[in-house]
């Protein structure tokens, strides 16, 4: 009993991130979520009962009104799905089975409320659905869009537009799109509550006539608001600052509340109008391990090969391996801490090995040597002394001897690494600053490396000092030095964004020289072994990337052909032969400031090519192809003879140009330089992962590569540096990567910035659940069923044989009873698949035979015939005078469909409309105005046209087909990144009328980057500026329409598309 009770004590712990907190309807318990599991505790604190153990994310709760049930969120199908169980985690079962996820919101007593993108409409937005209590198939609460849904007094329902991009992560963000508390009321009247240009939303009614909400209206934080049910003043009922109430719970009595805030739930007590907040302590059994055992196979990142070509260097789960080239032994651990290893780099005489790590706070760089070898293990061997009396014998053992000596002499100056078992580790450099990157320097005579931002840096190893070779803004300088170690080949972008390749001396005598000279990107420069040749790869043809080379001595190209075949393969034997340990003079006389005009292509494949690798001896180039030559291939010198190798990366050749070392799908893979006679060098290895130490050291370096790269260097005014650590705190809380996300979008929010997102690893196993199919129909509930209320065009009902249509009803799929089941059930796993639909069509049994499809391809199906109802509803309503294009996506498809559209929207007509909203950017805003903005310098006329036809061009001249007639443009709240350059450009330029809502306001370059687990984190790195009258940052500056018309949910109701009638009543008056 003693040891039973001391077990207990000792896994006892505190619950030091309760999330989603529901309050039972008396407010005496509370379900929340901790470490991806539901518990339940008093709502005054105490020991917390677990409620579910599962591998899925259970997240948010309600209560039925009884509080025999608890509904909630998981997904363990593979989407977040509603699911029930009774209060005390008993008979768990699914009651949705969607292919969306869902956000619970309420549970009343014969029904459940939620919200979620199911309908796959083009406006980007949630609608409110119910199921009954026992599950069942959505049904709409009502026909407006709208979030988060819960029952009011007396019929009310409250319910939240806007916030469909950013939600609650994005701090002080201030948009049209931003969240607010509606309702409807029970004679179908909307009514807006809330009017903050910040978020308000969440809301719950108290029964006293009252709606509470959180909101960020006051001291930058949000708080928990209350105001009448009817509109009105609002009350701030808890004033927290800094840390945000992230969740909240209201019980049924309306008399107790429950907010999360930070790393706590506190409680809300209501008396009249004081109100009574403590802050809970929760405690609950450490179950959930720290620590877990991660298999490093297939986790390789980065391989280097030693100058020997004996041994490779691994990075494998963040940690420094070693392993014999051969494959004989098994790879062996140099160096693994709780940071993050990278960039492993070998010296010229294989005796160190260099490598990156961020344990220190910052990425420094570190030497590893080895200090105990496999032959260390064999005692030493007793000399036997030869007693020959012959001279001669003697003589040539006296030989032996010294050759035997002059032998170990050298051998003991290179380290056997393929059979090392000890190693130590020293510092080479660590600073306060980020430096990674190394490449050894030809001859051994020191590194170069990238540090902080744009910098690139000489570490002089005789003095040991640092030396800035130059500073940019640029930070992403992809660099190689010169064979002889003088020079140093990199690609730098311009303030255009233009990519070029330079060379510069290391010694800094000379101004960097301009090789390619492009207004196209070059980059990847890559040397031969002797420094004659220089690859790289270069987008200026077609926009596509294409493998390029350059002799950087100019007589090479004069060289006849036979001439150059017999210096390649004298080249390849000269690198063969050549001492690693020494640099390789430079020979040739450059030819620098003409070479840009002496480039040759080698590759013009479809797609791109990109990371060029030439061979020692410059025979072979290695790349990487795309589309249908996805994979490495290798062409000769001459860019013929291609072949594909294999996939992967490639990481470099041997110094005599037999092997290729390439990474292939997490796993390391030497071969010959043509692909065959390949060998994996995998990690088994097993590591031991501090789930908490991990998740902080995450958060630390999304913190630092943000704080280095990130487009404002202000940080949006946030204190960046107090709140990463902060963060860190919090996230060592987490055990899912669903809570890790929670957690890192907040911090990443706390920028205000747009195109910001951490996404983990799925927690989700693959393969967890079915996906259900679509049929491509709407469907309504019937006293007879299931009736089929719409068809959409193209879809699998609409081209079923034979047909479906619309009021059939439906009583069958592959042949099983849709009643007393769903739809939804029926067509699990259906994807793909051939199944069989039987409806009832007046009397008649009909079977027809059809394949589901995913809700991504009914999206599509359902915009396109939005997109031509819409145009055909302006060609009616101008009498034909005005065409009508609405640009999906600012990308190549939809530029392909605006320009095939154009004519048809053009011909005949007086005027355009053109209409980007619900459009989620991209990059082709420059070409759409190329093609409505296309100056008129003249017109052509053949003979036997009427001279009185003017204004035409021919076609075959123009970069895009143009129109010149008058245009108006749609935009709106869900305009977003490149659409609102789009919009902020139609204006400045003064093409038209601008019409519709205010854009978001998230306008940013940006990129991303991957953390140690894969985690990936976008990385915004460029600003885009207004250039009018008033220059000002695009980011949290939507482009604001000349006419400013709202979507309201009447409209909606109705399908009333105001914005539109408005913008063709301008554009018509503007005709004659």
């Amino acid at each position: 009993m003693f040891c039973a009770l001391l077990a207990t004590t000792l896994t006892q712990t505190t619950v030091d991130l309760p999330r989603f907190p529901s309050l039972s309807p008396n407010g005496d318990r509370i379900c929340f979520s901790w470490r991806g599991d539901l518990w339940s505790v008093s709502s005054s604190g105490g020991h917390a009962q677990r409620l579910t153990a599962h591998s899925a994310n259970e997240t948010r709760s309600a209560w039925s009104p009884d509080g025999a049930e608890i509904v909630f969120e998981s997904d363990r199908d593979g989407v977040r799905n509603l699911w029930c169980m009774a209060a005390d985690g008993t008979g768990v079962r699914q009651l949705t089975t969607l292919d969306r996820p869902v956000t619970l919101s309420a549970v009343a007593e014969e029904q459940i409320w939620f919200s979620a993108y199911l309908e796959l409409d083009v406006y980007r937005s949630e609608r409110p659905y119910m199921i009954p209590r026992q599950g069942g198939d959505p049904v709409r609460l009502h026909d407006a869009f709208g979030a988060t849904p819960v029952p009011g007094e007396d019929g009310q329902m409250f319910f939240v537009r806007g916030g469909y991009y950013d939600g609650w992560a994005r701090r002080h963000f201030r948009s049209a799109e931003c969240a607010d508390v509606w309702s409807l009321s029970a004679d179908g009247t909307f009514d807006q509550l809330t009017n903050w240009s910040g978020n308000d939303g969440w809301p719950a009614s108290d029964g006293q006539g009252n709606v509470l909400y959180l909101s960020d209206a006051a001291d930058r934080t949000v708080n928990l608001w209350r105001q009448p049910k009817t509109g009105g003043m609002a009350t701030q009922i808890t004033s927290f600052t800094e840390m945000d109430i992230n969740d909240w719970s209201l019980a049924a009595n309306g008399k107790i509340a429950v907010v999360h805030r930070w790393d706590q739930l506190h409680r809300i007590d209501f008396d009249g109008e004081s109100t009574t907040i403590s802050a809970l302590t929760i405690t609950a059994p450490s179950d959930a391990m720290k620590d877990t055992v991660e298999s490093l196979s297939g986790k390789t990142t980065q391989a280097a090969l030693s100058p020997d070509g004996k041994t490779v260097a691994l990075i494998a789960g963040n940690d420094l391996y070693v392993r014999d080239a051969e494959g004989n032994r098994p790879a062996r651990l140099v160096f693994g801490s709780e940071g993050r290893e990278e960039d492993p780099v070998w010296s010229t005489d294989g005796n160190t090995l260099w490598f990156v790590s961020d344990l220190t706070g910052t990425r420094s760089i570190h030497a590893a040597t080895v200090t105990f070898e496999r032959s260390d293990l064999q005692p030493e061997e007793t000399a036997i002394a030869d007693t020959s009396e012959d001279h001669s014998d003697q003589s040539d053992s006296e030989d032996d001897a010294s050759q035997s000596e002059e032998q170990t002499e050298s051998e003991a100056s290179t380290s056997n690494w393929s059979e090392a078992l000890g190693f130590e580790i020293s510092d080479v450099l660590v600073r306060d600053t980020e430096d990674r990157n190394p490449q050894a320097i030809p001859g051994g005579k020191g590194l170069v490396f990238r540090s902080t931002r744009g910098k690139m840096e000489y570490l002089d190893f005789e003095s040991m000092e640092t030396r800035l070779l130059f500073e940019h803004w640029d930070g992403w300088i992809d660099f190689d030095l010169s064979p002889d170690g003088e020079w140093m080949a990199y690609a730098q972008h311009d303030l255009d964004f233009n990519s070029d390749i330079f060379l510069m001396r290391l010694d800094g005598s000379q101004a960097p020289i301009n090789l390619t000279r492009h207004p196209d990107n070059d980059e990847h420069p890559r040397f031969s072994a002797d420094g004659r040749l220089l690859v790289f790869t270069s987008e200026r043809k077609a926009e596509a990337y294409d493998i390029m080379v350059v002799a950087l001595d100019a007589e090479y190209d004069r060289l006849l052909e036979a001439d150059q075949e017999a210096y390649h393969e004298k080249a390849k034997k000269a690198a063969a032969d050549q001492d690693p340990q020494e640099a390789t003079p430079n020979v040739w006389s450059w030819s620098l400031n003409d070479a840009w005009l002496r480039l040759r292509r080698l590759t013009t494949l479809d797609g791109d090519e990109t990371s060029p690798w030439i061979t020692p001896g410059g025979e072979a180039i290695v790349f990487r192809g795309s589309g249908s030559h996805s994979g490495l291939h290798r062409i000769d010198w001459k860019g013929e003879n291609r072949t594909k190798i294999g996939n992967g990366s490639v990481q470099g050749f041997s110094t005599d140009g037999k092997s290729l070392l390439r990474v292939d799908n997490g796993t390391a893979v030497i071969s010959k330089t043509d692909g065959k006679d390949s060998t994996k060098l995998g990690v088994s290895a097993r590591k031991l992962v501090n789930h908490a130490v991990r998740n902080q050291r995450k958060i630390l370096a999304i913190g630092r590569d943000l704080g280095e790269t990130y487009y404002d260097p202000n940080m949006g005014g946030c204190d960046w540096s107090n709140l990463v650590p902060r963060y860190a705190e919090l996230a060592s809380g987490c055990r899912t990567n669903e809570a890790f996300d929670w957690v890192a979008n907040r911090l990443i929010g706390e920028v205000n910035g747009s195109h910001m997102r951490v996404r983990s690893p799925s927690d989700v196993p693959s393969g967890a659940g079915r996906t259900p199919g679509r049929l491509g129909v709407d469907t309504k509930q019937t006293p007879s069923g299931i009736e089929l209320a719409e068809i959409v065009p193209f879809g699998p009902a609409a081209t079923a044989t034979p047909p479906l249509e619309p009021g059939d009803q439906l009583v069958m799929v592959n042949f099983s009873a849709v009643e007393g089941t769903t739809l939804r059930q029926l067509l699990q796993g259906t994807v793909g698949n051939e199944v069989a639909v039987t409806v009832l069509r007046g009397e008649a049994e009909i079977t027809s035979l059809l394949t589901p499809i995913s809700w991504r391809e009914e999206r599509q199906l359902r915009y396109e015939a939005w997109r031509r109802a819409t145009a055909e509803f302006v060609e009616q309503a101008t009498d034909g005078r005005v065409g009508y294009i609405h640009i999906q996506g600012m990308n190549q498809p939809s530029l392909e469909v605006f320009e095939r559209d154009l004519y048809a929207a053009c011909a005949g007509k007086d005027a355009l409309l053109l209409d980007v909203r619900n459009n989620g950017g991209g990059w082709t805003t420059d070409r759409v105005l190329a093609s409505i903005m296309a100056p008129v310098h003249a017109w052509t006329t053949p003979r036997g046209a009427d001279p009185a036809e003017t204004g035409h061009y021919p076609q075959d001249r123009l970069f895009i087909q143009r129109t010149t007639m008058p245009i108006n443009l749609l935009c709106n709240e869900k305009s977003y990144s490149n659409a609102e350059i789009m919009s902020h450009a139609f204006k400045t330029v003064g093409r038209g009328t601008l019409v519709g809502m205010p854009t978001h306001g998230s306008v940013i370059s940006t990129g991303s980057f991957s953390l140690e687990d894969g985690t990936t984190v976008r990385m915004p790195f460029r600003g885009w500026y207004v250039a009018d009258q008033n220059p000002r940052d695009m980011e949290l500056n939507g482009a604001i329409p000349d006419l400013v018309i709202p979507q309201t949910p009447e409209d909606e109701s109705t399908q009333t598309d105001t914005q539109l009638k408005v913008a063709l009543e301008d554009l018509l008056k503007r005709l004659p």
